[in-house]
C-alpha cells in the first residue's frame, strides 16, 4: 500500500479536539509499584494471569482473550512508533483502557471502583511485565490538528478509500459488517487466537470508543497486536523517497502533495 494513501485517509477522518484522561500521572515510586501489584492480584490476575501472559484461570472462559502485559502490546494507543520500531502505549493510553474497560469485551471500565491514584498504581504496575518499556520510550504523540468538516464530498471520498486503495472492505466487508471475505477465511491476532474485524454497524462495541477522535485515532494507530494495521505517516513523502526510478518518485510526491492539500 502506498504510503501517501494512508496520510490521505487520516485527513478524510480526523478528529479535532484532545481529551484529557485523568490528571497529570503520579510519579513512579516503588511504593506505587507494590500498591498496584497488590491491586493487580486481587482484581486482575484471575483474567491476566500471575505472570502478565495473559494466562489468568478465567481465559478459557471470556472472548477475546485476555491481554498478555509481557510483550508490552497495547491495542489502544496515541503514540506513534519508535525510531527502534516499538509501537508503545503512553501511560495515559493505559490509564485509558483501565478506566473506561473495553466496549464489547470482558474488561470492564474501572474508575468507579479504584480511585483515580489507585488506577496509576496499576498503570505503573502493569508496565513492569514488560521488558521494552525498560529499553525505550512512547513515541511522537498523535496529531489531532486539521480535522475535515462533516461533507457529502468527504463521505464519498471516505468511500473511495474504503472499498478502494485502504482495501477496508476485504475485513470489514462493503456494509461494514465485520464479514468481509479476509474475516471469512479467518483471521488470527499475534497470540495465534481467532478473531473478528469490528462490525462497523454497531459502534457501541467498538472497543477503543467510538467518537470521532476515537476512529481517528484506530485508523491512524492501527490496533497492536491484530491484522489491522497503522495508516499513519508523519511524512508523507517518505515512500517516494525510497523510489530509484526519478520519474516513479515525482509521481509519488506529486501525488502526495495532491492528497495533502
Amino acid at each position: 500500500m502506498r504510503r501517501w494513501v494512508r496520510l490521505a485517509f487520516v485527513g478524510v477522518v480526523g478528529a479535532g479536539l484532545v481529551l484529557g484522561v485523568g490528571s497529570m500521572a503520579l510519579a513512579q515510586s516503588e511504593a506505587d509499584i507494590e500498591a498496584g501489584k497488590k491491586l493487580y492480584t486481587e482484581r486482575c490476575e484471575h483474567c491476566h494471569g500471575a505472570e502478565g501472559d495473559g494466562e489468568g484461570y478465567a481465559t478459557e472462559y471470556v472472548f477475546p482473550k485476555p491481554r498478555d502485559f509481557t510483550e508490552g502490546v497495547y491495542k489502544f494507543r496515541t503514540r506513534h512508533e519508535t525510531e527502534d520500531g516499538n509501537r508503545l502505549a503512553s501511560d495515559e493510553d493505559i490509564y485509558r483502557s483501565i478506566c473506561e474497560g473495553l466496549h464489547g469485551s470482558s474488561m470492564p471500565g474501572w474508575c468507579g471502583f479504584f480511585t483515580e491514584a489507585e488506577v496509576w498504581q496499576l498503570v505503573h504496575y502493569l508496565k513492569t511485565f514488560a521488558e521494552v518499556y525498560e529499553e525505550d520510550q512512547p513515541g511522537q504523540s498523535i496529531d489531532y490538528s486539521g480535522e475535515v468538516p462533516y461533507s457529502e464530498e468527504s463521505v464519498t471520498r471516505g468511500k473511495e478509500y474504503f472499498e478502494g486503495d485502504f482495501e477496508c472492505h476485504t475485513c470489514h466487508g462493503t456494509t461494514g459488517r465485520g464479514n468481509g471475505q479476509q474475516a471469512l477465511d479467518g483471521l488470527e491476532d499475534d497470540w495465534g487466537h481467532r478473531i473478528w474485524p469490528a462490525n462497523l454497524t454497531r459502534p457501541w462495541t467498538y472497543r477503543g470508543g467510538h467518537s470521532r477522535k476515537d476512529i481517528f485515532r484506530n485508523v491512524v494507530m492501527g490496533i497492536n497486536g491484530t491484522p489491522m494495521p497503522s495508516f499513519a505517516d508523519p511524512d508523507p513523502l517518505a515512500f517516494a523517497r525510497t523510489l530509484e526510478d526519478p520519474e516513479e518518485r515525482k509521481e509519488e510526491e506529486v501525488a502526495a502533495r495532491e492528497l495533502r492539500a
